[in-house]
């Protein structure tokens, strides 16, 4: 996960999670993130066209959006 919150952070593409809120809903979300540290991760929220603080041990999973993801990408990253 961290890895790819680096390489998100970096690159400005968006990737898809899945994230926990404190009453335990569950959703799925494309972000674009701004930064990041030890606890929260700073986002662009998509789905609600705002600024969110996402809880780091909420984040159930992450991976690259697949339009963003591709063998272009995939190679700058290795």
């Amino acid at each position: 996960m961290e890895s790819i919150l680096k390489r998100a952070a970096e690159t400005k593409e968006p990737i898809q999670v899945i994230y926990e809120a404190k009453d335990g809903t569950l959703s799925q979300r494309i972000v674009t993130v701004y930064q990041f540290n030890e606890k929260h991760v700073l986002v662009w929220c998509h789905y609600r066209n705002a600024v969110r603080s996402l809880k780091k041990s909420n984040i159930l999973s992450v991976g690259w959006k697949q339009e963003y993801y591709n063998e272009e990408t995939r190679a700058r990253m290795i």
